[in-house]
């Protein structure tokens, strides 16, 4: 794991405590959304990679059918051909990574934004308790 993955998950760890003051959770949750900046950005990194695999899988694909088709080989055939052969199954294993590894990054930053939701939502409850507090005279 990276440091900054490390970096983010301590953080959405620390955000899961509830005795935070109001300083502490609004410093986290500024800590936490610039590391979903970073996030993003490795999510898109992720895309383009599962995107190029899925492109050089297909490239390959349509290359060698053309090339079996220019020999003599029905459509069907010449799929099944490139299909079963070693280099596609390769291609199609990297694509499936590809496509796993952009999957893990997506679902991580939806749950960090889950996250910076809830400490949004518990500065958002500290400051009206701090209003309430401020504006109501003691009972004695």
């Amino acid at each position: 794991m990276s440091t900054k993955g490390a970096l983010l998950d301590a953080a959405v760890r620390e955000a899961g405590r509830l005795d935070l003051s109001p300083d502490q959770t609004s410093e986290l949750h500024g800590r936490i959304a610039v590391m979903s900046y970073w996030l993003s950005q490795t999510v898109a990194d992720a895309y383009r990679a599962f995107a190029n695999a899925e492109g050089n899988r297909k490239a390959h694909m349509a290359k060698q059918v053309i090339a079996l088709q220019a020999n003599g080989c029905s459509n069907a055939k010449a799929q099944a051909t490139v299909e079963g052969s070693d280099e596609y199954q390769g291609l199609r294993m990297a694509e499936v990574e590809a496509e796993c590894e952009y999957i893990r990054w997506k679902q991580t930053a939806q749950g960090v934004q889950n996250v910076l939701s809830s400490l949004q939502m518990r500065i958002a409850m500290l400051r009206d308790e701090r209003r309430w507090t401020a504006t109501t005279p003691a009972v004695r």
